[in-house]
């Protein structure tokens, strides 16, 4: 496989998530081993949770449920219509983690260095529910009925790669999603808390909605909708999305410049696959007419347009080509992430660039001569 210019070192969904969609059948073949990952974690090194204890009469009142679905010493359930009660009665939102426990690295990471340390699980609980909904390599970790749930919320909520991470109120209503992050449980809990506030600002502009009539109250709800990413309020949302649409027939509020991008991305990126055989110069001209005819799109909306060709550039014949496809990203919206990282590679391309310059011998030097 070619290499491939990315702006996602660290800490991106897209290159941390094992990538198996949830719904494929697991062979041998994809599983653990076969990782796209070159780091190696040892599963036999990882912390254990500590056994929680109880007396003989909890013991006797759980359900034959809970049982199954709950590990000794484990803060997750795998339970989701028990999680969603409990996150209801206490107050709590949920925090759902669909993972390959046993075959995905960074699954395994991610538990390992943020969802078993003490201070999460002390922490995580104040303010969540955490639900487990896992895909494993070994089938009989699960009971069938656990299986068949997590292969429905899975179709639910269209989760491709692991580990994936959402954060919803307790009806289930996804409001955020993130994944494995580097930085321990201290920084993955300000993280959380975070996304937690994106919660609370989209109820307070919701429960406002309730008690305006017509313009102002598909303004108050969309601003509940833009606390959001996009792919939750498209994953999601299409019912309040209507309602705004049908409150404000005329998109005085721009919700189809915002929204409506995603429809047209994926067109794009369609016909950008379906004609790369036509060659680079005719990719860039395609991305450059489809970001020219969406003045209205966000500084981000563009980079993704950007990103996706910059996939296709392979290095170093097209570092010249990417230098600029970098720059243009970093100007659209030097604050978004896309933005940030564009600048950091960027910086570190260009170095690269100049490393590979001076060991190539000037021309006009004698053979075998030492490049300065």
């Amino acid at each position: 496989m070619l290499p491939r210019y990315t702006l996602l070192p660290l800490c991106s969904l897209v290159l941390l998530s094992c990538n198996r969609p949830a719904s494929e059948p697991v062979s041998a073949e994809s599983k653990g081993p076969a990782s796209n990952s070159s780091t190696e974690l040892r599963v036999d090194k990882l912390e254990q949770a500590l056994p929680r204890q109880t007396t003989s009469e909890e013991a006797k009142n759980k359900s034959a449920d809970t049982k199954a679905d709950t590990k000794a010493g484990s803060i997750w359930i795998s339970n989701w219509s028990e999680a969603k009660r409990l996150a209801t009665e206490t107050k709590r939102d949920l925090l759902i983690d669909f993972t390959g426990s046993d075959w995905c690295r960074y699954c395994i990471a991610l538990k390992s260095e943020v969802f078993d340390q003490a201070i999460f699980k002390e922490e995580a609980v104040r303010s969540f529910v955490p639900v487990e909904i896992d895909f494993p390599m070994d089938d009989t970790k699960l009971s069938q009925a656990v299986a068949n749930q997590n292969a429905q919320l899975q179709r639910e909520f269209a989760v491709e790669g692991y580990p994936t991470v959402f954060l919803a109120d307790a009806a289930g209503k996804p409001y955020a999603r993130t994944g494995y992050e580097e930085g321990g449980p201290e920084a993955y809990l300000k993280r959380l808390a975070g996304f937690r506030e994106i919660r609370v600002k989209r109820d307070t502009a919701f429960q406002r909605a309730t008690g305006l009539e017509g313009l102002q109250k598909a303004a108050a709800l969309k601003e509940g909708l833009d606390e959001m990413s996009e792919s939750i309020v498209l994953g999601f949302y299409q019912e309040r999305l209507k309602e705004i649409r049908e409150l404000d027939q005329q998109d005085t509020l721009g919700l189809e410049a915002k929204f409506g991008f995603r429809a047209a991305f994926e067109e794009f990126r369609g016909q950008l696959e379906k004609r790369k055989s036509e060659g680079l110069e005719v990719m860039v001209r395609m991305t450059d007419e489809f970001i020219a005819k969406r003045a209205q799109a966000t500084g981000a909306q563009k980079q993704q347009a950007l990103l996706c060709l910059l996939n296709y550039l392979t290095p170093p014949k097209d570092d010249a080509i990417a230098v600029k496809i970098m720059e243009q990203m970093r100007d659209l919206d030097p604050n978004s992430e896309s933005g940030r990282l564009a600048a950091e590679n960027l910086e570190r391309l260009r170095q690269r660039m100049q490393s590979e310059a001076a060991k190539t011998p000037k021309e006009g030097a004698g053979k075998g001569a030492v490049p300065k």
